[in-house]
């Protein structure tokens, strides 16, 4: 077992209190799990300036607040104005809890940790801009920004490079699609979320993601993303491990003390779903993997997978159309 795996147990079998107190009595775990340019005193400041300029964290409850403290610590990604991660209080079926959303710039940092593909750039189209783009055998994309006023944006394109295959890739998407990305969002229309405070980054950030599923990905890359616009109130050795509390479901707030009627899965047997979905991706590749989620079952990522049964369904799907296309 290594340091840092110590650490992390270490880390998560203290006694939940506040996010202060946790930080502080054990600054020196969480120092071995965080990135070296992070101290524990650093990220206890950050995390205090998040909370003064956001005092409706305030009344979130402290197990979703340690949890993202541990959630960000462990993603190696850095809260605040620098656009890694966002925490955003989130009416989550009655209980006032922190939602993390990972911003345009960690979603970029986190692929580009893969050391199998880099993001190049991400920008935003403006109805006044030069823009051309073009698919097709001899794709085209040009972008030359006004110089002065841009008018209403229009778009958003991310070029990166998939580094197993030495090429470069492009997607391009159309403000409907990012209107469509944004609505899926339950946290979208808080005074805090970043749709309204980091409006660009955000539409940056949808196009990376779309991105990402046409680039080859570690394992662990993958399990790093699948942090994006997660609750979680346990603390464990690996976070990505914790099922995600967030409701889905679009059911009517129920009393703070009432548990939200969704199964939790088995930690056990969460992880070995996981493993099941990256194991299969390698498989079946990114095209197929990406199309059963979106077009079969209306989801982007595995962590918007709500239980076991569900998961099931979905690997069963996609053995199937492998089959058929094979």
């Amino acid at each position: 077992m290594t340091q840092i795996d110590k650490a992390k147990q270490a880390v998560a079998g203290t006694q939940i209190v506040t996010v202060k107190d946790f930080i502080t009595k054990k600054k020196d775990l969480i120092a071995r799990v965080l990135p070296k340019a992070i101290t524990p005193e650093r990220l206890l400041g950050i995390f205090e300036m998040i909370f003064n300029s956001s005092p409706k964290l305030a009344d979130c409850s402290q197990k979703s607040l340690i949890g993202a403290v541990i959630q960000t610590a462990q993603l190696g990604l850095q809260p605040g104005t620098i656009g890694h991660i966002h925490l955003i209080p989130f009416n989550n079926k009655g209980v006032m809890e922190c939602q993390l959303i990972i911003g345009y710039r960690g979603y970029v940092e986190l692929v580009n940790r893969s050391k199998q593909a880099t993001i190049l750039s991400a920008d935003v189209v403006y109805e006044k801009d030069q823009f051309t783009y073009k698919q097709g055998l001899n794709p085209v994309l040009d972008h030359i920004p006004a110089k002065k006023e841009r008018g209403e944006k229009i778009g958003v394109y991310c070029i990166a490079k998939n580094l197993l295959a030495n090429e470069k890739v492009f997607v391009y998407l159309q403000k409907a699609e990012v209107e469509k990305i944004k609505a899926t969002s339950k946290s979208a229309d808080s005074d805090y979320s970043p749709w309204r405070t980091w409006p660009d980054e955000m539409w940056k950030k949808s196009a990376v993601k779309r991105i990402s599923k046409l680039l080859p990905l570690s394992a662990e890359s993958e399990k790093a993303i699948s942090a994006d616009e997660t609750i979680k109130t346990e603390i464990a050795p690996d976070m990505t491990e914790v099922a995600d509390q967030t409701d889905w479901t679009g059911q009517e707030p129920i009393d703070a003390e009432v548990k939200p009627v969704v199964e939790q899965p088995d930690e056990n047997l969460y992880k070995s779903m996981l493993d099941k979905f990256v194991k299969a991706k390698a498989k079946i590749g990114d095209k197929l993997y990406y199309k059963v989620l979106g077009e079969n079952f209306g989801l982007e990522h595995i962590n918007q997978i709500r239980n076991l049964k569900l998961g099931a369904q979905i690997l069963e799907e996609m053995h199937k159309q492998y089959e058929k296309n094979k």
